[in-house]
């Protein structure tokens, strides 16, 4: 049975986009790894409203909810890294060791950052004027998007965990469909 073209994420809802695409593996290009929803233009300023829209929300959550988020994304790749690294592998033509290893690599990117939201490492610095002491404060300044590349699930990890545990909410679009979408809710 053939599985249904996998749908656009955007604002709490599944979207079929403007046309649907086959993903071809590079090598094996009669293996199909999928089939996604293409998003339109006026889809991902509709997903980049949703993501402005819910940023306050998001950096008005608490260290250790954000923690906890972070954390179960990383156990979530952990847990599903030899389904999702074939998907990756086939859809990047790489080698499966390759593809199961840059999962493993993205969990532990979203562990790491995990601990860091509850690091909490504060800054000063000595002003040059009397009196003054320089601080520095780690705030949200708004929505990131990210276009992921070579490394799609690495890259995700690497460019993506920093963001939620300082309260940044994130948009990712994949550089070309699979695994990426396979990640979101159900």
């Amino acid at each position: 049975m053939a599985l249904q073209p996998c749908k656009n994420y955007i604002a709490g809802h599944w979207c079929d986009g403007q046309a649907v695409i086959a993903n071809h593996s590079p090598s094996d290009v009669e293996d199909i790894v999928g089939h996604y929803h293409q998003a339109s233009a006026e889809q991902t300023l509709d997903a980049i409203a949703a993501a402005r829209e819910a940023q306050p929300l998001w950096a008005a959550t608490g260290l250790e909810q954000r923690q906890q988020v972070l954390m179960a994304i990383g156990n979530e790749l952990m847990a599903r890294k030899d389904e999702l690294g074939e998907l990756l592998s086939r859809e990047e033509g790489k080698p499966l060791a390759e593809g199961i290893g840059e999962v493993n690599r993205s969990a532990q990117f979203f562990h790491y950052y995990a601990a860091e939201v509850l690091r909490q490492m504060g800054e000063t610095a000595a002003s040059v004027r009397p009196g003054i002491e320089i601080e520095v404060q780690r705030e949200p300044v708004g929505v990131v998007g990210i276009i992921t590349l070579e490394f799609p699930d690495g890259d995700r990890g690497l460019e993506d965990c920093p963001g939620p545990g300082l309260r940044q909410r994130r948009g990712v679009q994949t550089g070309q469909p699979g695994a990426g979408q396979r990640l979101g809710p159900e």
